[in-house]
């Protein structure tokens, strides 16, 4: 009885132990199938900060965000709270630390696979039938071979936040791989029954392991504009 009496008393204790350290919210995987971890420790509608362990090469740093006219800016910190490096978007560049990160730009034709293009009339969203108008070539290399460096990158390349499920994949993908240079692909799309009114635009991103657009990893799922070109009349 004795026996048993602890026993039970051990269990409480670890129950009520691993409880304790239970409150942040754990987005990715953990070290047994992944080689990067993602915690929020703080989120609000306009600020996240994501705690981001490398595994593979035994780094801990952390991604705060703030949401800001529709684009997420980065800043990467040291345990610390050390600012290392600040990434945004200004357009369709991304600055980081101020400077233009160097990208690889080419547009269509290139071989575009019929199962990457949403056809006329084979794929609608809130009532909007999307048509396919073209694609976008391009590539970035990461100045600084972190998780969390990647991370903001490859987030600012999809228009996706790091915490995002699609983002978390292909960084464990890259680091995995020990590769820095991160290549994709945008197809652009435009309400089929657009108007002198209306006329939606979209798009989603590819990402790819090889330069000749091979090894697919994820992608940015569809992505509307949040600003209608001629939803003024112009």
């Amino acid at each position: 009885m004795k026996l048993i009496k602890l026993v039970s008393i051990i269990s409480i204790f670890c129950i009520f132990v691993s409880t304790m350290f239970s409150n942040s919210e754990v987005v990715g995987a953990t070290s047994n199938d992944s080689p990067v971890k993602f915690t929020i420790l703080e989120q609000t509608e306009t600020y996240t900060k994501v705690k981001v362990e490398d595994f593979k090469n035994g780094t801990v740093e952390y991604v705060e965000s703030f949401y800001e006219n529709g684009e997420y800016v980065y800043n990467i910190l040291t345990r610390e709270d050390k600012v290392l490096h600040t990434l945004e978007k200004n357009g369709e560049e991304i600055l980081v630390d101020g400077k233009v990160l160097e990208t690889s730009t080419e547009y269509g034709p290139k071989n575009v696979l019929q199962k990457d293009i949403v056809s006329l009339g084979g794929y609608t969203t809130q009532a909007i039938t999307w048509k396919y108008t073209g694609v976008l070539y391009s590539s970035n290399t990461a100045k600084y071979a972190t998780a969390s460096y990647l991370a903001t990158m490859i987030g600012l390349i999809m228009g996706l936040p790091v915490w995002a499920a699609a983002v978390q994949t292909t960084v464990s993908h890259f680091v995995l791989l020990d590769l820095k240079t991160v290549y994709w692909k945008r197809l652009f799309y435009r309400d089929a029954n657009a108007t002198y009114s209306t006329c939606k635009t979209a798009d989603i991103t590819h990402v790819y392991t090889w330069s000749n657009y091979t090894g697919y990893v994820s992608d940015s799922g569809l992505i509307v504009d949040s600003v209608d070109q001629c939803s003024s009349g112009y």
